[in-house]
């Protein structure tokens, strides 16, 4: 699913391209699924699920002990979850079929395709041209597998829904997803399966693993009536540094269980030339969870301190003579900034774009002198950490020190 072409530079604060993409067909995926065995593809039911290794049907109690004593919190990773060769009938038909948008807000830059829950499986062109992908998603949510789910991720059964909620998402290059705990709804379990193209395997060097967060308490004081009065609110936050990390390989699922301030995760950018391709969906249940005050949007669009919900009406700023730039602060800035954007028209024009897009970029934004400067401070830091330019690493406390102190949450400082 890898673009043909880099994202926009201008966006608003969620973007969604109106144009298309294909996803990428590469060269080695169809000749693997010309020989594949397909006969599984026809004969998935609600009471079989022939696509699903037996190993792994078989191995529900191992799993879900593995899920139980799993940490930061609980979930699980399943590896050679499918038959040999069916996943590659699938990635070969997302890759020849399937059509993907490029979305961007402040939390994720992606490409993804339509809700898969909206194929009509009854649709014989559809039939003809994505039979493993009908197969996968009926597996996916039939009764037999969702109470397999059930099993293995602790929960009561009879829990998970029938509703069908996943897409095919694909991370190109520069493409990540920020922090969050995914709450939305009655969403019960989270997964991620992946199809990341087995050949070459994928390495640390590709980035694009999914992280997973210690959840930690926040105390904040908040001072009511007549502000003689304080009291403690607690609030369940993400820890500043991911504490796990999943390598995105083939034929590998991903799941835990949908915690409001609990199943903080995020998916590390990824730094190749190849589309990190996987369907991320979830299981539902009847009902939201518990505790939906400790959910990471909850959280986001309401700041307790302040007593303030960021999304209220909008009120503009009384523009006063004492917020205007002096002479001497022009001066002061004119030593490092590139003059045109000190310019009154300059700055009304950034001023203008900013509102109507949400967002502006501004390049050459340093005089050559000082952009030089800095550019050489940062490499000659980036070559003493061993990092920098074709170097990922994923050692996330690079760049720490007394001057440089990380801050959190990352759900909130971004």
């Amino acid at each position: 699913m890898s673009p043909n072409r880099s994202p926009p530079k201008k966006r608003s604060r969620v973007e969604e391209r109106s144009d298309s993409a294909g996803i990428e067909d590469g060269d080695t995926s169809a000749s693997r699924t010309s020989s594949t065995k397909t006969n599984c593809v026809d004969t998935a039911t609600d009471d079989e699920i022939p696509v699903f290794s037996p190993a792994i049907l078989n191995n529900a109690e191992n799993l879900a002990a593995e899920y139980k004593n799993a940490k930061p919190y609980q979930h699980g990773i399943v590896n050679d979850l499918f038959v040999e060769g069916f996943l590659d009938q699938v990635l070969h038909e997302v890759k020849h079929n399937l059509k993907a948008k490029y979305k961007e807000s402040d939390l994720f830059r992606v490409y993804q395709s339509i809700d898969l829950g909206n194929l009509d499986p009854s649709d014989e062109s559809l039939q003809k041209a994505m039979p493993a992908m009908i197969a996968l998603r009926k597996c996916l949510y039939s009764q037999k597998w969702r109470s397999n789910m059930e099993k293995i991720s602790g929960i009561e059964s009879g829990t998970l829904t029938d509703e069908v909620d996943c897409a095919v998402n694909c991370h190109d290059k520069g493409c990540h997803l920020l922090c969050h705990d995914d709450v939305i709804g009655t969403r019960k379990i989270s997964y991620i399966l992946y199809l990341t193209d087995p050949d070459p395997v994928w390495k640390d060097a590709d980035g694009g693993r999914l992280e997973l967060y210690e959840s930690c308490t926040e105390k904040i004081e908040i001072t009511e009536g007549t502000g003689t009065e304080n009291r403690v609110v607690e609030k369940k936050v993400p820890g500043v540094f991911p504490v796990k990390t999943v390598l995105p390989s083939f034929n590998s699922m991903a799941y835990f269980a949908v915690e409001p301030g609990v199943s903080f995760h995020s998916v590390q950018e990824v730094f190749c030339n190849r589309p990190r391709l996987s369907i991320q969906g979830w299981y539902h249940a009847k009902e939201a969870p518990q505790e939906m005050e400790h959910a990471s949007l909850n959280q986001l669009k309401s700041n307790l301190a302040e007593d303030l919900d960021i999304e209220g009406t909008f009120t503009s700023f009384e523009e006063t003579s004492s917020e205007k730039l002096s002479e001497g602060d022009l001066k002061f800035l004119s030593i490092f900034i590139n003059e045109t954007y000190l310019k009154a028209e300059s700055m009304k024009e950034i001023n203008d774009r900013f509102e109507e897009e949400s967002s502006v970029q501004l390049r050459h934004f340093f005089k050559q002198e000082w952009e030089s400067k800095i550019s050489e401070l940062l490499q000659k830091d980036d070559e003493i950490c061993n990092i920098g330019k074709d170097k990922p690493s994923l050692n996330y406390s690079v760049g720490v020190s007394d001057d440089l102190v990380p801050v959190g949450p990352p759900h909130k400082q971004r």
